[in-house]
């Protein structure tokens, strides 16, 4: 089972909907869950553009007023829901996972700011907890820290980190040791960070998923980044061929396509001259994408590169002015 975990600071523009929907295809993503989402109707979100179709379940709970929101979807041949809980606070989805016996309920939560309200919820989810036997995955911004070193440049509060940590094993929980960066969220212009987005899982999870991993990916357009939990080791085979409209207006491209139309030769009827002629198309333009892929994929490297050392300094003191710019 592959979940993933994000906060979005309200519904996204274009380019973080094409980033959650190449994270979905990328990971293999079966589950999404999504926090702050701000908006009071769920069709104010493109999800189908999130999900790349609109085969999925959802479950949603509005904001209030003009803050969190969360929104839980899933895909139904995969996961099948049996019942629903909510509160403000969190998405409780019981059901069955396909291959997996036994009942699972997958926990989306976005805490409160409140140092009240949030131990509140904890008390809420531990006896919704008592009450449903299996399997439980809890996922989200919990909005808190468990110990001092999980924030840079901010307050710890020892009341909160307590309560929290105090929920952890009173529910059973687990949490795996996590890939990737160490903090989840950044703010003030990397100044802030903090771990304040966890997966979590029962001791009754790990007997039917030993080998899964929890990795924090890159930020890149939010100030929370997105958690996976999945099989550590996964073998998706070899990607399909895509054509992409941006191929178009790049140089090189209508030369490529004429030389390849032109260059080819057969025969037999008019649909089979066709079908091999595009064929042949086919096989020119991979070639001519594969030499410009490489360029390109050096230039993102370079990029990425550059990112990834800023961000893991970021870890340990706060840039200056030029590191940021």
């Amino acid at each position: 089972m592959n979940c993933l975990s994000l906060n979005i600071r309200g519904r996204g523009d274009t380019h973080k909907i094409d980033w959650l929907s190449r994270l979905k295809r990328s990971q293999k993503i079966d589950f999404i869950g999504i926090q702050e989402t701000r908006v009071e109707d769920s069709k104010h979100i493109d999800l189908d553009g999130i999900w790349g179709n609109n085969n999925y379940d959802l479950e949603f709970v509005n904001p209030t007023g003009s803050s969190g929101g969360i929104v839980s979807i899933w895909d139904p041949s995969i996961f099948s829901k049996s019942h629903v809980s909510h509160s403000r606070n969190y998405i409780a989805i019981t059901g069955n996972w396909k291959g997996v016996s036994g009942v699972i309920t997958v926990v989306n939560v976005y805490a409160p700011q409140s140092k009240i309200n949030k131990k509140r919820i904890w008390s809420e989810l531990l006896e919704l907890k008592k009450n449903i036997d299996g399997i439980w995955i809890f996922l989200g911004d919990f909005n808190a820290v468990r110990y001092a070193d999980e924030r840079i440049n901010s307050r710890f509060c020892r009341r909160t980190a307590r309560d929290f940590n105090e929920f952890i094993p009173k529910a059973g929980l687990l949490e795996f040791n996590t890939g990737g960066y160490k903090f989840t969220y950044m703010s003030d212009g990397s100044l802030k960070l903090s771990k304040f987005d966890r997966i979590l899982v029962c001791s009754n999870f790990t007997p039917i998923q030993q080998l899964s991993a929890v990795t924090v990916l890159d930020l890149e357009y939010f100030d929370h980044a997105p958690i996976i939990l999945k099989p550590s080791c996964q073998d998706f085979g070899p990607p399909s061929f895509r054509f992409f409209n941006s191929w178009l207006h790049q140089d090189g491209f209508n030369e490529e396509f004429e030389k390849a139309w032109n260059s080819f030769t057969g025969f037999g009827s008019l649909d089979m001259f066709l079908k091999s002629t595009l064929k042949h198309v086919k096989n020119y333009i991979c070639k001519w994408r594969q030499a410009d892929s490489m360029m390109e994929s050096k230039l993102l490297l370079n990029s990425k590169s550059k990112v990834a050392v800023l961000e893991h300094i970021a870890d340990s003191r706060a840039l200056s002015e030029a590191e940021i710019a």
